[in-house]
């Protein structure tokens, strides 16, 4: 009787046990986790240092100086319809080694649904938009990412092979200085104080980008958590051009389009602590096309003000990331 009695307790105090620490655990839930089951929110400290190229006075390409700053971004999502929707909102803080000021950079908000996903690829049509923030225009980019990829079992641990073809344009939503080619006719006075140089503020119309990726990843089976990657990704930028129209002084007209195109080369290594905590380390080569030595504004005008495509050669990112919840 007493040996049933103490297995009855003892019975009765795990299972008061696991329910204790079921309440705690749900108290300890965050909020955003009790309205939104599928919601996540991921913490990222970055640490940048960029090595800058400029022309010398022969045409060619010289060190320019090393940029070094510090970002964190804070990311909170929702997943949806079994994981095929995501959504989420990314804030950006940005400190230069070299300044005490901390700068808000625009807000960052992505939608992203893959009708088609499995193991060998998926179909992604996105809305990556960037809201009107401090004086600046709103844009963003409404775009389809198409991928496929071919997982392998290797002595070494798991390796992918991917390939990603994205298409995408551009749409700005309201007037921005944009270079205008030519001269302008009759009435240019009156353009005086709206002029610098030839750049004129206009409607600017959509543009047209691609991306073309090559990726290999292998998860390390030695050493569990530890991975590495490398890429090659292409970018070619349809932008539009614009000229001052033939009659009015005060009018432009489109032109056609410019293109520009640029290549950048990475590979990183990285390793998963655990489910929370992660660190990576990539480094990044940028070339103009496919192969020229020298670096053009391309990529920052293109991007925006994202930080990550600066003109630079080098580029090296250090990264502790954080899953909150």
């Amino acid at each position: 009787m007493k040996s049933r009695t103490a297995v009855w307790l003892v019975s009765a105090a795990l299972i008061a046990g696991n329910a204790m620490a079921e309440d705690v655990k749900s108290a300890k839930e965050a909020p955003a986790k009790v309205l939104f089951p599928h919601s996540y929110g991921v913490l990222s400290l970055r640490q940048y240092e960029k090595v800058r190229v400029a022309k010398d006075a022969a045409g060619e390409d010289a060190y320019a100086g090393t940029t070094p700053y510090g970002q964190t971004r804070l990311t909170i999502g929702s997943t949806w319809f079994e994981g095929r929707l995501d959504t989420s909102a990314t804030l950006f803080v940005q400190k230069e080694t070299a300044s005490t000021q901390l700068k808000t950079l625009t807000p960052e908000l992505i939608a992203e649904y893959r009708p088609v996903t499995g193991e060998y690829g998926y179909v992604k049509p996105y809305v990556d938009m960037f809201p009107a923030f401090q004086g600046a225009v709103s844009f963003g980019d409404l775009g389809v990412e198409n991928l496929a990829k071919l997982p392998l079992t290797t002595p070494v641990g798991k390796l992918v092979l991917s390939g990603a073809v994205d298409v995408s344009t551009r749409l700005v939503g309201g007037k921005q200085k944009v270079k205008v080619e030519g001269t302008p006719g009759d009435g240019a006075l009156a353009l005086t104080q709206d002029r610098e140089g030839n750049s004129l503020t206009v409607q600017q119309d959509q543009s047209l980008n691609t991306r073309y990726n090559t990726k290999a990843a292998l998860d390390i089976a030695a050493l569990r958590g530890l991975s590495v990657y490398g890429q090659v990704e292409y970018f070619r930028v349809f932008n539009p051009k614009y000229a001052f129209a033939a009659t009015e002084a005060d009018n432009t007209r489109l032109a056609g389009y410019k293109a520009d195109s640029w290549t950048e080369t990475s590979a990183d290594v990285s390793y998963k602590f655990n489910d929370t905590v992660s660190l990576s380390n990539t480094l990044l080569f940028s070339s103009v096309g496919f192969y020229q030595k020298d670096v053009n504004t391309t990529a920052a005008e293109v991007k925006g003000q994202s930080p990550d495509h600066q003109p630079s050669r080098w580029t090296n990112r250090l990264m502790l990331t954080a899953n909150l919840f």
